[in-house]
């Protein structure tokens, strides 16, 4: 079977960028060992009609319905896989996966059936709530830069410290944050909600222990601000 990418020069490119992204998390080590997760919304990019590309899997349960996010292609990473892993063979370690009539099903369409981010839902449930909006979001990278865990673990995970901190030493660098930062508590039982919400009014959150989720246009543009909040974390160590 001829990969989705076949003819699809954008789509390529798109997802080259989810490449990008994933070797920046690597060789600055940011994703160590087999964590991290990457998605990317790409209805937009898809060819002809989501409903009609041919499935190649089971349906698959969600557990809960996201009706804006019906007939949408979201491209994530695998689960437990490195992000060099990624880098080496993308489509082996991530997959497009389509969300069925009713939001809550789901079905892979390219390029092989794999087993998805545990942080699946936390993904879907941003991108459902980003559908609302003008000039949505359509990536979200998960990753653990240690300077950020360390500064906020100083700060004893204040977050609205850590930006008047931050503002301090570089009122101009922020705008890549200017929203701000949410703390969110993992293992909650709002725990996947509380993270996407925050994703939804444009903030960066920290979980402690459990890293940082960012957004973006492209997962791109979701580094950058990863990079430049753990650039303003280093001084604060």
């Amino acid at each position: 079977m001829a990969s989705i990418l076949y003819k699809n020069d954008l789509l390529a490119r798109r997802l080259g960028m989810c490449v990008d992204s994933a070797r920046s998390l690597a060789v600055n080590h940011w994703a160590e060992g087999r964590c991290g997760s990457i998605s990317l919304n790409v209805s937009s990019l898809m060819t002809g009609k989501i409903s009609e590309y041919r499935s190649i899997s089971a349906e698959y349960n969600i557990g809960q319905e996201f009706d804006r996010l019906k007939d949408n292609a979201i491209f994530i990473t695998a689960n437990h896989i490195s992000m060099a892993e990624f880098v080496r063979t993308p489509m082996d370690c991530g997959s497009i996966v389509r969300i069925l009539e009713g939001g809550d099903r789901y079905d892979f369409i390219a390029d092989k059936a794999v087993k998805i981010s545990s942080e699946f839902l936390i993904h879907l449930n941003a991108f459902n709530k980003f559908n609302t909006q003008q000039n949505p979001p359509l990536a979200i990278v998960h990753a653990y830069p240690m300077k950020v865990e360390v500064a906020m673990m100083k700060l004893n995970f204040d977050s609205a410290r850590f930006m008047e901190i931050a503002h301090d030493f570089s009122p101009d660098q922020i705008w890549t944050f200017k929203k701000g930062i949410e703390t969110v508590q993992y293992g909650t039982p709002t725990y996947a909600d509380d993270v996407a919400t925050a994703l939804s009014e444009r903030k960066l959150v920290i979980v402690p222990r459990h890293g940082i989720f960012s957004f973006g246009l492209d997962p791109i543009a979701a580094v950058d601000k990863i990079a430049a909040v753990n650039y303003l974390a280093s001084f604060m160590i």
